[in-house]
């Protein structure tokens, strides 16, 4: 727009972008993997996979000195979700279209999540306290286990 005289007046000023962070969702918590020594050291061991195993009570043990603790089973279970997958109490219909979801099986690969076994959880089964719940990641599985078997061990560190 041009005024009497020949001015053109400045464009008005571009507001300046407020930034307000939002909260990251819990899938987002930083996973980690422990380190070989951690594991053996707190009763763990490394299976053939390179990746660490331990019954429940040595897999809390390994993941507070890895500086995180055992994921809870929803926490656990949103790696199957957020991935695409489908969580199921052994569901033969559902394990086999995870098995055949190429982009489930890369997505959960790609968070470091093996295809060979199952993972502990922190949550203990209500109706006994000697069982608690894994999570085998490549079927989208869900069930109880004894917590004096060994499987996989990912701890995770909340907020990060």
């Amino acid at each position: 727009m041009v005024l009497k005289g020949g001015y053109v007046p400045p464009p008005p000023p571009t507001p300046t972008p407020v930034y307000i962070p939002k909260p990251k969702p819990i899938s987002t918590s930083k996973w980690i993997t422990p380190s070989d020594s951690v594991c053996k050291a707190n009763g763990g061991r490394i299976d053939e996979y390179g990746i660490c195993e331990a019954n429940w009570k040595n897999a809390k043990k390994i993941c507070r000195a890895s500086g995180g603790t055992l994921p809870s089973k929803e926490v656990l279970g949103e790696v199957v979700t957020d991935c695409g997958g489908l969580l199921n109490d052994w569901e033969s219909k559902k394990m086999k279209k995870n098995g055949n979801n190429s982009n489930y099986q890369s997505c959960y690969k790609n968070k470091g999540f093996s295809d060979f076994y199952s993972y502990w959880s922190s949550t203990s089964i209500s109706s006994s306290n000697d069982y608690a719940w894994i999570v085998y990641v490549y079927s989208g599985a869900q069930y109880s286990y004894d917590k004096v078997n060994s499987v996989y061990v990912r701890c995770v560190r909340a907020g990060e």
